[in-house]
């Protein structure tokens, strides 16, 4: 009462009145507060292909999550076959269901992909895959592992 009555005194009692009380937990996602990223890996079903990402999420509150992944990687693991490879996201939204690739490498090739963040997710899972920049065709997909 007294810091009020000495604030009220300077002049600043107006600013206290417009001041909202903000509960501790409305910080409970700050950067200490996030949770640690988890690793999945695979391989095709074939072994031509392979692939990471590193994985997290945190509820926005409303039956959804804030996923975020970084550092994904797809490699070609029979080089001269003339076949590269693809890690694929699907996923649940806001918006219907879906699925997106995350990164992607022609044959003899290894490459790593943008990290991302998406609000309003679910369900999401990572998969492997054999691709055919020529042809389009896709096969041997093998779903990603946590380690």
């Amino acid at each position: 009462m007294e810091l009020r009555q000495s604030l009220i005194g300077l002049g600043l009692g107006a600013a206290l009145a417009v001041l909202p009380a903000v509960p501790t937990q409305a910080y409970t996602h700050g950067p200490t507060a996030l949770p640690a990223f988890s690793t999945f890996k695979g391989e095709s079903s074939n072994h031509a292909t392979g692939g990471s990402v590193q994985y997290r999420y945190w509820s926005d509150g409303n039956g959804w999550y804030t996923a975020e992944y970084r550092n994904p990687t797809s490699s070609d693991q029979w080089p001269g076959d003339g076949w590269g490879g693809r890690i694929w996201m699907h996923f649940d939204s806001i918006r219907g269901s879906g699925s997106t690739v995350i990164v992607q490498n022609q044959d003899n090739q290894s490459y790593a992909g943008a990290p991302d963040t998406m609000s309003g997710m679910a369900n999401i899972w990572f998969e492997v895959c054999n691709f055919n920049f020529h042809t389009g065709q896709q096969y041997s997909c093998q779903r990603l592992h946590k380690t």
